[in-house]
């Protein structure tokens, strides 16, 4: 079962907007006024925000096994991991951004990020084209990526608490920290796949260096996929870098289903 849910994590997550109707936040926005509402100190109440919905997944899917020979558990399972899913916000931005500059427009690929809130009036392109594909990569490692890590290691809960984290963490600071720390391994065998897929040689030499960065995921990541496109960004080509990530997170991405599919055979 824990194959063919990744398997169909993958197909759906090229085609975000079949998740829309699933991946709706709005229950968290109420869970977490009610918390606030509690008289205990922040840390406590953040535990219980945290928590208490995990725990209620981990009820349900209880309660549902081998319900109907399974089907209903296994449904559940599949609802839960493709909630868990990462957004698909910047996602369309960064689509925006891109078809601009394949268009060779670059006071539109500007307004584009302008529009969504992602840049200031004084930003130049070549600061703001480093700033998208920092987060590319970040975007691509935890919409996927670390959701299917912590499912395969605790579960559809595990990948629940992990979409739960994420949603804390843009919301409360204290969490951020938290965050990066449940990151920290995922982080760090996503960069080695995509060094896999793309430098090999540069990736193992990475890897010592990615220990430095402590608990920031996204300068881990960086770090990986940064060997594999130029260091300077040279006039027409940024487009093509943006198109190089998402190629190589693709890459990384077949390379873990093939994995695990490989792991379904021999065990």
């Amino acid at each position: 079962m824990e194959f063919i849910v990744i398997l169909l994590s993958a197909l759906v997550i090229g085609f975000p907007h079949l998740l829309l109707s699933i991946q709706v936040d709005d229950w968290f926005e109420t869970w977490q006024e009610v918390i606030t509402e509690l008289p205990a100190p922040q840390l406590a109440r953040l535990l219980v925000m945290l928590v208490v919905p995990v725990l209620l997944v981990l009820w349900l899917l209880y309660a549902l096994d081998g319900v109907l020979f399974g089907l209903l558990h296994f449904a559940l399972v599949l609802a839960v991991v493709a909630y868990s899913l990462g957004r698909s916000g910047y996602e369309d931005t960064l689509n925006k951004f891109s078809n601009a500059l394949n268009r060779n427009d670059s006071v539109l690929a500007m307004q584009s990020l302008r529009s969504d809130g992602l840049a200031e009036e004084d930003d130049d392109l070549v600061s703001l084209q480093f700033e998208c594909e920092y987060e590319l990569s970040y975007h691509e490692f935890e919409r996927w990526f670390a959701v299917i890590f912590w499912f395969v290691v605790a579960g559809a809960a595990g990948a629940f608490a992990y979409r739960i984290l994420v949603l804390a963490a843009e919301r409360h600071q204290a969490c951020v920290h938290w965050l990066g720390l449940v990151e920290w391994i995922p982080a760090r065998l996503t960069g080695l796949s995509v060094g896999l897929v793309g430098d090999f040689d540069a990736t193992l030499a990475q890897w010592e260096e990615t220990l430095d960065h402590g608990v920031d995921t996204r300068a881990c990541l960086y770090s990986f996929v940064g060997k594999a496109i130029p260091p300077d960004l040279q006039p027409g080509e940024a487009a093509q870098r943006v198109e190089t990530l998402r190629g190589l997170f693709r890459r990384a991405l077949i390379l873990w289903v093939v994995f695990a599919a490989l792991v379904v055979l021999i065990f």
